[in-house]
């Protein structure tokens, strides 16, 4: 089995606070690597939505992805991204920065507030989106989203998987919260992600 490389994303901090929500993926950095992932990496990024529409952290962020993409092809592994919220959205611009110097394994989008049926990328193997009813960010989110993403067609055919929950927040969403949905036999949300993470049908 070749090593996995996962690079982590956040998504926008709240008005009230200074800084965004980071802890989830110091979590995640320890559930992954304690299930044998060979590299994960945290990158952090201002939060402010204004700096999102200029884009200034997907110019840091595809910076990251580069060295952590080079590291990956270099161990002979593969490289994903685990974005939450508006995370998604830096990170697909930081993706067509790169175009065709990295290729991403799975690009597991939660929460992100984008109802577009595919995701006009063509560096990435395989999309996963995980999204709740009771995430009210994102029916707000989705209003500020056409703003951020590339509005052109998609130029493959990804393998797209859309899993709609129902009783998690926008914050359950990135913890370790246990799951009682219907047709979702994984314990936890990291499960499920870890899960993703390897459905990969091509391997």
């Amino acid at each position: 089995m070749q090593p996995q490389f996962v690079s982590l994303i956040h998504g926008v901090r709240r008005l009230h606070r200074l800084r965004p929500y980071t802890r989830w993926m110091d979590d995640f950095r320890d559930y992954l690597i304690g299930k044998g992932v060979a590299s994960v990496s945290c990158f952090c990024w201002n939060g402010a939505i204004v700096r999102g529409f200029a884009g200034i952290d997907a110019s840091r962020y595809a910076d990251d992805l580069l060295r952590n993409y080079r590291c990956a092809r270099d161990a002979g592994g593969s490289l994903s991204i685990v974005s939450k919220s508006a995370g998604g959205l830096i990170a697909e611009k930081a993706l067509h920065l790169l175009n065709g110097d990295v290729r991403i394994d799975l690009f597991l989008r939660i929460g992100v507030p984008d109802v577009r049926a595919k995701v006009p990328i063509d560096n990435v193997d395989r999309v996963a989106n995980v999204t709740s009813l009771r995430d009210k960010l994102f029916r707000f989110g989705k209003l500020a989203a056409p703003y951020f993403v590339n509005k052109r067609i998609v130029g493959a055919d990804i393998p797209t998987v859309n899993i709609e929950l129902r009783t998690l927040t926008h914050r359950a969403l990135s913890e370790c919260t246990c799951l009682s949905e219907e047709g979702i036999a994984d314990p936890t949300t990291y499960d499920l992600y870890w899960r993703l993470l390897n459905d990969n049908p091509s391997s």
